[in-house]
């Protein structure tokens, strides 16, 4: 059964029904589907994925490295970093191989150094690089000057960012193609392979659409995220024994929790707020709900803030996300929050953080840059005034 209908584009004078492209024929191959996402990669819904790795800076295509050619290499900002496979899934054994390719050139990377990231780039990004003056450092935050998200490290923190997503396999994974299919156990086994790294596997569709005028509708769809594979840690602590060249062993197996939260540990969330700076910000908060009586309690893209009820019932606060936050309005009116609370509550946050949505249920938005001691006083001030109205009920 289609999991999609086909769009219709409306205009003011007409009604489009564009037709579907067939991924592989004509000039619509592997290889014009790399040159799309390297001169366009926001079609790739990567903030639904895994938003610490946004925004994509492309760092281009056929990247060479010890097992072949990344097909699109992308940095962010902050110096995460992302591999992206591009497959046209009519070849039955390509759709065998390529979750181990991509996972082999993963395993490439991480024995780079900061410096054969810069060299890779230099040499396949073109005109742009052949200036002495070029970093790879000045490139990343240049792109990421046009979508608003540059600024946030200096160079030496942005070096340090990404050679430490180079030497721990910190890497966003996409295989890219217009009808994945996956055999979600053989992911795993190749997953459990490479237990040294730490990445985040997901499988991308596109349906691009054909316009007039040479124009292209691409709609992506993310169909499988795979992270955190339960992997058994085995300790083993040898004992000298009380007899010469005797040794005693000790094994203990510690299984993942099942229930653990699916996304970032709380020791991975710091450790990418500290590099773009807004670690601070995040502990004040959490200072300053655990005088007010609110706890923490870690997400999948970093924590909520909640208030525990008289009935014992949590009544959510805040999300708090790398670079930003969002209220979680919606969940508070169960608990009989009224709206005119929530809607105070908003708006204080707005006054503080312009760049939050209008939506009405679960606004969202970025700290602002610099956003200073002042803004998070502020911050507490309008969740203090939230938690004290709450209490009054």
């Amino acid at each position: 059964m289609r999991q999609h209908g086909s769009p219709v584009v409306i205009t003011d004078k007409d009604v489009i029904k564009p037709d579907l492209v067939s991924l592989g024929e004509g000039d619509y191959d592997e290889r014009w589907l790399q040159d799309l996402l390297c001169e366009h990669p926001d079609v790739l819904p990567i903030y639904e994925i895994e938003p610490t790795f946004a925004p994509l800076v492309s760092l281009g295509t056929e990247i060479g490295c010890a097992p072949g050619s990344i097909d699109n290499l992308f940095i962010s900002p902050s110096g995460a970093l992302t591999i992206v496979e591009t497959k046209l899934w009519r070849n039955p054994e390509a759709r065998r191989q390529v979750v181990a390719q991509i996972i082999d050139y993963a395993q490439a990377l991480s024995h780079w150094s900061y410096e054969d990231l810069e060299s890779a780039a230099m040499s396949r990004i073109g005109d742009e690089a052949k200036n002495q003056d070029w970093s790879l450092y000045a490139w990343a935050q240049s792109l990421g000057a046009k979508k608003g998200t540059a600024g946030a490290i200096d160079e030496k923190q942005f070096v340090d960012s990404a050679s430490k997503h180079l030497a721990e396999g910190r890497f966003l994974l996409l295989i890219v193609g217009d009808g994945i299919r996956t055999d979600v156990e053989s992911m795993v086994d190749y997953l459990q392979a490479t237990p040294q790294l730490h990445f985040t596997l997901a499988l991308v569709e596109l349906a691009i659409y054909r316009l007039p005028d040479r124009q292209h509708l691409v709609v992506p769809r993310t169909t499988a995220r795979i992270k955190d594979i339960p992997r058994a840690t085995v300790q083993v602590e040898v004992r000298k024994g009380a007899e010469p060249d005797k040794f005693a062993v000790d094994v203990r197996v510690e299984i993942p929790d099942d229930n653990a939260a699916d996304g970032l540990t709380d020791q991975e969330f710091r450790s990418i707020c500290v590099e773009q700076g807004t670690w601070s910000i995040h502990e004040r908060l959490r200072e300053a709900a655990q005088r007010m009586g609110a706890d923490r309690r870690l997400t999948a893209q970093g924590y909520s803030l909640y208030l525990r009820s008289p009935d014992g019932d949590d009544i959510p606060l805040l999300w708090g996300k790398v670079n930003g936050l969002q209220l979680p309005l919606w969940r508070m009116w169960p608990h009989n929050v009224p709206t005119d609370l929530t809607g105070d509550y908003r708006e204080r946050v707005k006054a503080i953080i312009p760049s939050l949505t209008e939506a009405a249920n679960e606004p969202s938005g970025e700290f602002p840059q610099p956003f200073d001691e002042t803004d998070v006083d502020a911050l507490i001030e309008a969740l203090q005034h939230l938690v004290e109205q709450i209490r009054l009920m």
